[in-house]
Order: C-alpha cells, then sequence, then structure tokens
C-alpha cells in the first residue's frame, strides 16, 4: 500500500488508493504509514497554469516536500490552460531536483493543448505524463 498525502489548495490530508475499485478513498488528517517494503509518500498536488506565477507557487510547494524528505510528486495540471518559458523552467528545475534526490515528479490530466507544447518544447520528453492519477501512482510503484 501506497501512503498518498493530499494537499490541494486550503484542503489537507491523507488518501489510500483502493485499487481494487478503481477510486482514491479521502480520509482525515491521519497519514496512514507505508506498508513494508514500500518507498516514500507520493505527494499530490493541483497546479493552475504552466506558467510564472502558479508555477512559483507549486515550487514552493514542492520545496516543503523535500525538507520533509517527500520527493515522488504528481502534479495535477487538469486546469493547465496557458503556458510560458518561465513556468516551464521552474517545472523542469524541480524535477531535476526532485530527481537528484532519488524522487520523480510525474504529470497528470493535461489537456492536449498544453501537451502539445509539452511536446514541441522537449519537455514531455523529460517529464512522465499520465491520463489520470491511478496511472501515475501505479508508475510510482513499479519504481
Amino acid at each position: 500500500m501506497v501512503e498518498l498525502t493530499l494537499d490541494i489548495g486550503d484542503v489537507k490530508g491523507s488518501i489510500r488508493p483502493d485499487f481494487s475499485r478503481g477510486s482514491l478513498k479521502r480520509g482525515g488528517e491521519k497519514k496512514m504509514a507505508p506498508a513494508a517494503g514500500s518507498q516514500a509518500s507520493v505527494e499530490i498536488l493541483q497546479a493552475g497554469d504552466l506558467d510564472a506565477r502558479d508555477m512559483v507557487r507549486v515550487k514552493n510547494r514542492i520545496s516543503k516536500l523535500i525538507k520533509k524528505d517527500h520527493t515522488r510528486v504528481i502534479l495535477i495540471l487538469r486546469e493547465a490552460r496557458h503556458v510560458d518559458f518561465t513556468g516551464l523552467g521552474i517545472l523542469v528545475e524541480r524535477v531535476r531536483k526532485v530527481r537528484a534526490l532519488n524522487g520523480d515528479l510525474k504529470l497528470v490530466g493535461l489537456n492536449p493543448y498544453v501537451l502539445k507544447l509539452l511536446k514541441c518544447t522537449q519537455v514531455g520528453r523529460l517529464i512522465e505524463t499520465y491520463g489520470s492519477t491511478r496511472e501515475a501512482l501505479r508508475s510510482f510503484k513499479g519504481a
């Protein structure tokens, strides 16, 4: 079992993946211990656009997670409609940082426009993208 910490805006808590029913159950503030042999928790962050303003907030949140030794991050970008090069630069810098600490950052829920921009800028070759949070979680399970 993988421990997940949910941090979406002002909503915080822990969730446990229930792969048997294909859903995520939301828990309270209590964190569940990872199962024996599993790696560190996977942090799930909701982000807005891939622009400088929103990515600076994401960078700061990831920095706080790194200080707590949480280096496995899923960034949900379903709401992303705008991309700028500064935001992409911040994203790439954070990916390199968590990977240097033996972690990873994966993207979920990109719309076709944003996905195409990531591919055009070659950022899509650097960062794994997934259609669902469940797929991204499973990719960490195999890591």
